[in-house]
Parts: C-alpha cells; sequence; structure tokens
C-alpha cells in the first residue's frame, strides 16, 4: 500500500473552515481497502510525508479538539 498513491486518487472536499482538503474519513475508508484499517498507522504514514513536505495535515480549530485530523492538503 502506497498512502501517496492513494492519496492522489482521493477527491478533495471544500470545508468551510479549512478549505479544499482530502478528508481524512475519506483517508481512512480508501486505506482500509488495501488491509490497513488501523488509524494510528495512517496518522503515522501521513505525519512522515508530512516531515517530507509531500503534504500539510489540517487539524481541526475548534477548542479542545486541536489533535484532530480534518484531512491533507498536497503540495
Amino acid at each position: 500500500m502506497n498512502i501517496f498513491d492513494i492519496l492522489r486518487s482521493l477527491t478533495p472536499k471544500h470545508f468551510v473552515d479549512y478549505g479544499v482538503v482530502i478528508a481524512n474519513n475519506d483517508i481512512v475508508n480508501a486505506c482500509k481497502l488495501y488491509g490497513q484499517d488501523n488509524a494510528d498507522i495512517i496518522k503515522s504514514l501521513l505525519l512522515n510525508l508530512e516531515k517530507q513536505n509531500k503534504l500539510s495535515i489540517v487539524y481541526m480549530n475548534k477548542s479542545g479538539f486541536e489533535d484532530l485530523i480534518v484531512g491533507v492538503k498536497l503540495r
């Protein structure tokens, strides 16, 4: 499973507060199709791609929910 290829195949959605992002629930559902349904592993893969400057992770901006991932923006 190459998560970057999966991300490129997904359609971004517009969120009023966050702009156009690939939704986290779409990412998790797509990864499940390839046998990866562990959200912690998926988050780790996304963090690695962010460190490589391939994407930006968008976090929720509501108080108390800042650790929740809304989605990603590809670079």
